[in-house]
């Protein structure tokens, strides 16, 4: 096959690409001029992997923080067997590295976190062809005895070997378990019960999350709608979701579409208003005004501003 001078010179761009990904800059953008190419196919499909490596590693609203500052990390295979640590983790958990490598997770985590580990990163990566970072509180077994919660992200990685978990996050708190010397059976089975719930709740609310994620180009049914779909009453599903995404449903709904089509205007020669429309935007003036207002110009105007000769 034939190359010409301008497809090497999109080979070259391809490759520095890469080469930013790898130094960790994730604000790096490749030019698609031609979206039909196939090199260009590959550029774009370079955009969408460090707009969701860029999210998990330095992602705005993790923990209020744009950076975490030494976190722990730790990755588990398909088996849910841990195969690689960092040293805040070893410190966190206080066991030795060699110990740690291909200890079953289910050592090191609550019974109530591992079902909702496993059950949850299986539902959200099944079907998926990008894979969005997953937020996740996870409660860990510490030597002491103690109960160390956490906060994190947990990322799919994708190796020749095999699928991996990779989990990234902070501490929060950790616990103290007292355990006393009589306790009603009937008080155990209610907290039992209600750990239960709150963890499918947290399941459900996660596949809320997904479902308007993989539903970008259409219009958002109502709440009560969405509610009734996924097991939840309307209460929970506005609560639980801003406690879990701290935001809205209906406002995480519009800031995906606008990031979307922040990334098709930058992107592709698209018409203006075939972007506005492919993500549910059907009155475009609506579209315009809610893009000036996330990101301070007017899609014209954004457009003209990063138009490329």
């Amino acid at each position: 096959m034939s190359v010409n001078k301008k497809e090497l010179a999109k080979i070259d761009d391809i490759l520095e690409m890469i080469v930013q990904l790898a130094l960790g800059n994730f604000a790096y953008r490749y030019q698609v001029e031609n979206p039909e190419s196939e090199i260009e196919n590959i550029g774009e499909r370079l955009n969408y992997l460090a707009e969701e490596l860029g999210m998990f590693i330095s992602h705005p609203g993790v923990f209020g923080i744009k950076n975490m500052a030494d976190p722990y990390v730790f990755a588990v295979n398909e088996e849910f067997k841990i195969t690689g640590v960092n040293c805040r983790f070893v410190d966190l958990m206080q066991i030795p590295e060699k110990k740690l490598l291909e200890l079953p997770l289910s050592e090191v985590v609550t019974e109530s976190t591992y079902a909702a580990i496993t059950q949850q990163l299986k539902v959200h990566f099944e079907e998926e062809r990008t894979h969005t970072p997953v937020r996740l509180l996870i409660s860990f077994h510490l030597k002491s005895g103690n109960i160390l919660d956490c906060w994190g992200y947990c990322h799919f990685v994708k190796g020749a070997d095999g699928v991996y978990f990779l989990f990234r996050g902070l501490p929060i708190a950790e616990k103290e378990i007292k355990v006393p010397l009589l306790q009603p059976k009937t008080k155990s089975r209610n907290k039992e019960h209600s750990i239960i719930q709150y963890q499918a709740d947290i399941m459900n609310l996660r596949k809320v999350h997904q479902y308007i994620l993989s539903n970008l180009h259409q219009k958002l049914p109502s709440l009560n709608e969405i509610a009734r779909k996924f097991n939840l009453n309307e209460f929970k599903l506005k609560k639980g979701f801003k406690a879990l995404y701290q935001t809205p449903v209906v406002k995480f709904h519009r800031e995906k579409r606008l990031e979307m089509a922040y990334q098709m205007i930058v992107n592709t020669p698209t018409p203006l208003s075939v972007i506005a429309k492919n993500f549910g935007f059907m009155d475009y003036p609506y579209f315009s005004k809610a893009f000036k207002k996330k990101y301070g110009k007017s899609p014209s105007k954004f457009k003209d501003d990063n138009y490329i000769n």
